[in-house]
């Protein structure tokens, strides 16, 4: 006769009758602001697994975040955002790309503690973070939620991780979305996404801007057939957007590991003219308060921290072209030793 099995510990039953009630809850707010049904993510095709070479020392890819990560709306592997970004950084490094897929599909900020653990027990490596989709029409903080994806950051960070975060993108621009919830989608996905820019640069994390205004001039090539994720089309946007910096995040990483000394912040690269002869299309060295604010003016720019040798924190726009060329990003790029510290504890 097979013995009972252990009582559930409190806290653990805490956990998963928590979990149950935000499902209830999300499937109740999803009626009130969507017109129908979406994609569930389940016919994704997997792209975890080695990409690019065959031979040498594997770089790990973390794709962590909800459905965009996921890549939902779209039915080829090689469409999927962790194909496309580990393509980009076998090509950009030489090297194989370990890709691990943790996102999921309707995730949000505050239940990605699970990702990040399962990431963190990879070892160490890049990882992308697309989130913020499914906290828009949450009722809970803002300000609450880009603390929890700071504390996000920070733990992957002192795991040895190089993160780049992309922006919440425009969720009022979504079809999909009941007439009422769209002026209010617009204003808290631009609200999210200027406090994301913020707590992801003061934890040491890249960020990528999202904002896309052709998704309003354009939601028939652009949407997929539910109305409110992207088409392959849409997704390609934003991978042309990532990729720049998830190859300037795959040179850290190997500079780093290869030799703490070796690598050099990008603001420190010589300038002509005051812009980086890297960057034709434009750099500019912003405070954070203008990084929030420049996330919706600059499309597709990509924001680095830097620390001077005060510890102050200041941030790097790079402005690059649509897409970025792999050849864009210098191949000294780093943060410099000791500076994942010093970028979380700014302020």
């Amino acid at each position: 006769m097979r013995s009972a099995p252990p009582p559930e510990s409190p806290r653990n039953l805490r956990a998963r009758v928590a979990r149950r009630v935000r499902r209830v809850g999300n499937r109740a707010g999803s009626r009130l602001v969507l017109r129908g049904p979406l994609w569930d993510g389940s016919s994704v095709p997997d792209p975890e697994g080695r990409h690019g070479p065959a031979h040498g020392e594997a770089l790990r890819l973390a794709v962590l975040g909800d459905s965009s990560a996921v890549t939902v709306g779209v039915t080829r592997v090689e469409q999927t955002v962790a194909a496309v970004l580990a393509d980009g950084l076998a090509t950009g490094l030489g090297c194989p790309v370990d890709v691990h897929v943790k996102a999921r599909a309707g995730a949000t900020t505050g239940s990605m503690g699970r990702q990040i653990r399962r990431a963190s027990r990879l070892g160490p490596g890049v990882a992308i973070v697309q989130i913020g989709g499914n906290d828009v029409f949450l009722p809970v903080s803002l300000r609450r939620t880009a603390a929890r994806l700071a504390g996000h950051v920070g733990n992957l960070r002192a795991g040895g991780w190089e993160v780049v975060v992309t922006s919440c993108p425009d969720v009022g621009a979504a079809g999909a979305l009941r007439r009422w919830a769209r002026p209010l989608g617009r204003w808290r996905s631009r609200r999210l996404a200027s406090l994301q820019t913020a707590a992801a640069l003061r934890a040491g994390a890249a960020v990528v801007s999202l904002t896309a205004p052709e998704f309003r001039t354009q939601p028939q090539a652009l949407y997929c057939a539910d109305g409110f994720h992207p088409s392959p089309a849409g997704y390609r946007l934003f991978q042309d957007r990532a990729l720049p910096a998830i190859l300037a995040a795959g040179h850290a990483h190997r500079n780093r590991t290869l030799s703490p000394a070796a690598g050099r912040c990008p603001s420190d690269e010589p300038r002509s003219g005051g812009h980086d002869t890297h960057y034709p299309y434009g750099d500019y060295e912003l405070t954070v308060p203008e990084a929030m604010r420049e996330i919706h003016r600059r499309p597709g720019s990509t924001f680095f921290p830097r620390i001077s040798p005060s510890g102050a924190l200041s941030v790097w726009c790079v402005v690059w072209p649509t897409p970025a060329p792999p050849s864009a990003v210098p191949p000294t790029f780093d943060r410099r030793p000791g500076h994942a510290t010093a970028q979380a504890g700014a302020r």
